[in-house]
């Protein structure tokens, strides 16, 4: 994620939903406003 951020620039938090790697993904259900949780799959 740390490269994911740099290489993007990301300045804004909401950004991060956008984050995808080998499966990870932003989990709606599992988050919270100021807790963002990425889990392995749907």
């Amino acid at each position: 994620m740390t490269r994911f951020i740099l290489k993007n620039r990301i300045e804004n938090p909401e950004e991060l939903k956008s984050f995808e790697w080998e499966g990870y993904r932003f989990n709606t259900a599992e988050s919270t406003d100021n807790h963002f949780v990425f889990t392995l799959g749907d």
